[in-house]
């Protein structure tokens, strides 16, 4: 067995911005030093409910990127909880991969910084068609 860690696609930061009464975030993701980010629709500052949606699709939007559009992802339910005694962030997200409609569920401890958690939650959902893809790019 081999001890060999494998890379693997990072979280980097969440940044939030804000421009003209709309607020928007860019997450950043790393993988061997390169860098990848994704932003998120604006929407009207008001509206904070949308922070961990923002988060997500910012971060799905990175993924894409990151593996080239092999697959497609498309956020369909983002929600805080409290399971176990702790606050967790959730999210199912439908992936399109290899012609095939995929439905993943991820999670993350929320803490203080739930844009984080909700970045965390994407990657935890998508990390096995990650490996596919990075999988298939090593045997290339």
């Amino acid at each position: 067995m081999s001890t060999t860690q494998r890379s693997r696609l990072k979280f980097d930061r969440v940044q939030e911005h804000s421009a003209a009464g709309e607020v928007w975030m860019d997450v950043t993701l790393s993988f061997n030093g390169d860098v990848y980010t994704g932003s998120s629709p604006r929407v009207v500052a008001d509206d904070s409910r949308v922070g961990i949606r923002r988060s997500a699709l910012a971060t799905l939007q990175a993924i894409e990127k990151f593996v080239d559009r092999q697959f497609t992802c498309e956020l369909q339910e983002a929600d805080r909880v409290q399971a176990l005694g702790k606050e967790l962030v959730v999210l199912l997200i439908s992936i399109e991969f290899e012609g095939r409609k995929i439905q993943l569920f991820g999670s993350c401890r929320a803490g203080d910084a739930v844009a984080d958690a909700a970045a965390k939650a994407a990657l935890d959902a998508t990390n096995r068609y990650i490996d596919i893809v990075l999988s298939k790019r090593a045997e290339a």
